[in-house]
């Protein structure tokens, strides 16, 4: 009961902002004659418990449109919004007057403007919202499907972490590979990436879609094999349902513009477009606008195009659909990702992911990258594996942890030769420390300076670890060393983190029904039926076969001269200043539109227009007006004008 109480307040807060004469129309085209004295708030209670009887609603689900429930159902996707949120998401549609749709929902009834709320929200009228719920809202309603995806086995998305495996393998060999001149790389990059990874020798064209997205994510250009297995460390770090999107994004988002909206919009699409069913291409654009609007601020989804050209969408004959493999490339299954043959080979599965391929990619020679990838042991790239900072036993212990078995003996006996070779000539990286012999012996006493230095290189010279630098020098200060000489051929300082969030956050779509239940018959033609019965004079009849079409009228007894409210809805060319008041009555009311009958106009038959402005110049007065159909303006002279009738598109202003 409170419950109630309160809803029945927050609507009577909203209809209490109309204007009287809006508040009474609404009123009185719902309720009938208005007996005076009235008292606001009871009208209202009267009102709510009217839009309670199931007779009512079920005459309010007979009358809406399949569009009328897509708007609806918009209206709950977008979590009941801001007014301009609503109709800013309609006008990127290329809906016209979007605020005229709103407006005539307010007017139906079914929803309405929640003052309470800051800023103001849409809200679903309290006692229709239990309707609207178990059978209108659905995503289907939203984003109809065109039917079942018809069977077939279309390939993978070829932006994976396989493939970022392979590069890895081949810019570890030769890290200048990638570079370019305006996201176009080398002749002889292209051949030589095309001999080893097919896709691109048959799509030359995604190449640059992938040095975008490699660029953009600061992954290239790496000045030396270390530093790029360290930023493909960081970017392995990522959960696939993270790097993947934000991998796709960035290749197909314009220059200049941030991918982690759109990145997590391609996350929430499984949910919005089920891969076992097709859609239009504008149905898609809808999903990833609706997408990006829940995550941020509205921004403009990427030409369907671009998301075909990652292999996102399977295009069937005149539809699309999502291709099936997403799911399982951003939760990947728990099953070994590769597979370490005897001859030194290593296949890689489809569903491998990145965290797993880094180390033997990274340390092992790219044969050919296709469905499956296979890598070959070789002493050259188990070289460059290790001069980029991959550590014998690394490799072992991912190889076997990957493969879910035990080394081949002779793979392990290969890595134990390998090994020992590389034993035979170490190579560390470090700043010569050159200390006096009373210093050097300090450090040589300490425990604490032990992990910190590499080697010693003799009775004075030590190699210091970079990492530990800082604290070295914190230690000889604690020593008593206070002032030290400068860093001669000092190293590069070390790479910045790259710019990757942790996660990303998908959308939160309101949950909705997938499919709608099925509409009743339409009551329009019924109750037009009903109009024809009943006597009234020729303005109600016309105002009220008007409000049956836009859905104002819900029983045949509503159909009543106190109901059509037919005051300033027409006027004959003698009576100038009822001719003016229609015309300004037409523009104080949302979508309103005007039927002119115009002296001396070649085509005697009525003029429809949408007006504009009514202005005045000397002592005459001009209506601004659009023809229905048309774009340019006309300006009418009121003085020509031999009959006007204002048709109401709603019934408030």
């Amino acid at each position: 009961m409170e419950r109630r109480r309160a809803d029945i307040d927050r609507l009577t807060a909203y209809l209490l902002t109309l204007p009287d004469r809006d508040f009474l129309r609404l009123i009185r085209n719902y309720l009938g004659r208005i007996e005076t004295p009235y008292h606001k708030p009871q009208l209202v209670e009267r009102l709510y418990r009217f839009l309670e009887s199931p007779r009512i609603q079920e005459a309010i689900l007979a009358l809406l449109t399949p569009q009328d429930r897509a708007h609806l159902s918009l209206i709950a996707a977008l979590g009941e919004p801001p007014p301009e949120v609503f109709t800013s998401f309609l006008e990127e549609e290329g809906e016209e007057e979007p605020h005229l749709v709103l407006h005539r929902l307010r007017d139906r009834l079914l929803v309405y403007l929640d003052t309470g709320d800051e800023p103001p929200r849409i809200r679903f009228t309290p006692p229709l919202r239990p309707l609207l719920e178990t059978h209108i809202l659905s995503l289907e309603a939203l984003l109809p499907p065109e039917g079942p995806t018809p069977p077939s086995s279309p390939p993978h998305p070829w932006l994976t972490d396989p493939l970022l495996g392979a590069l890895l393998s081949l810019l570890t060999d030769d890290p200048a590979l990638l570079d370019h001149k305006d996201g176009i790389p080398t002749s002889r990059a292209r051949t030589r990436i095309a001999s080893r990874i097919p896709h691109f020798s048959h799509h030359p064209e995604h190449l640059p879609l992938l040095v975008r997205a490699l660029t953009r994510l600061s992954l290239i250009p790496a000045p030396t094999p270390a530093a790029l297995l360290t930023r493909f460390r960081t970017l392995a770090d990522l959960p696939p349902s993270t790097r993947l999107p934000l991998l796709w994004a960035a290749a197909i988002t314009p220059e200049g513009a941030d991918p982690h909206p759109l990145a997590a919009a391609l996350l929430a699409l499984p949910d919005l477009l089920p891969p076992t069913h097709t859609y239009t291409p504008s149905t898609i654009t809808r999903a990833l606008r609706l997408a990006l609007t829940l995550h941020t601020q509205p921004h403009t989804p990427p030409p369907i195009e671009d998301l075909a050209s990652l292999g996102l969408l399977v295009p069937h004959e005149t539809t699309l659909s999502l291709t099936p493999h997403i799911p399982t490339l951003l939760n990947p299954p728990e099953t070994p990702p590769f597979k370490v043959e005897a001859s030194g080979h290593l296949i890689v599965h489809p569903h491998a992911v990145l965290s797993d391929l880094l180390v033997p990619c990274a340390a092992l020679s790219l044969i050919r990258h296709d469905a499956v990838s296979r890598y070959e042991l070789t002493k050259p790239a188990l070289r460059r594996g290790l001069e980029a900072g991959v550590e014998t036993a690394e490799l072992r212990l991912a190889l076997t942890v990957g493969s879910g078995h035990p080394l081949p003996q002779p793979v392990a006996a290969t890595l134990t030769l390998w090994q020992e070779e590389a034993e035979r000539a170490r190579h560390l990286r470090g700043i010569v420390a050159i200390l006096e012999p009373e210093y050097a012996r300090i450090v040589r006493q300490s425990p604490q300076f032990s992990t910190c230095v590499w080697e010693t290189l003799g009775e004075t010279i030590f190699l210091v670890r970079e990492e530990r630098w800082e604290e070295w020098k914190t230690l000889l200060e604690h020593a008593g060393i206070g002032l030290l000489g400068p860093v001669e051929e000092e190293t590069p300082p070390s790479e910045e983190p790259l710019p990757l969030p942790t996660h990303l956050d998908p959308p939160v779509v309101p949950v909705l029904p997938e499919t709608p239940t099925a509409p009743p018959p339409d009551l329009r033609p019924a109750l037009l039926e009903a109009l024809e019965r009943t006597p009234l004079s020729e303005e109600a009849r016309h105002l009220l076969k008007a409000r049956i079409e836009e859905g104002y009228i819900l029983t045949p007894e509503q159909l009543t001269e106190e109901t059509a409210d037919t005051e300033l809805l027409e006027s004959d060319g003698l009576d100038y200043h009822g001719k003016l008041r229609v015309i300004e009555e037409a523009l104080s009311h949302a979508g309103d539109l005007v039927e002119v009958c115009i002296l001396g106009h070649k085509d005697h038959t009525p003029l429809l227009v949408r007006p504009l402005a009514l202005k005045k110049k000397g002592a005459s007065h001009y209506l601004e007006a659009i023809p229905e159909g048309e774009e340019a303006p006309l300006h009418i002279p009121v003085r020509t004008i031999q009959h006007v009738r204002r048709i109401p598109r709603t019934l408030t202003g």
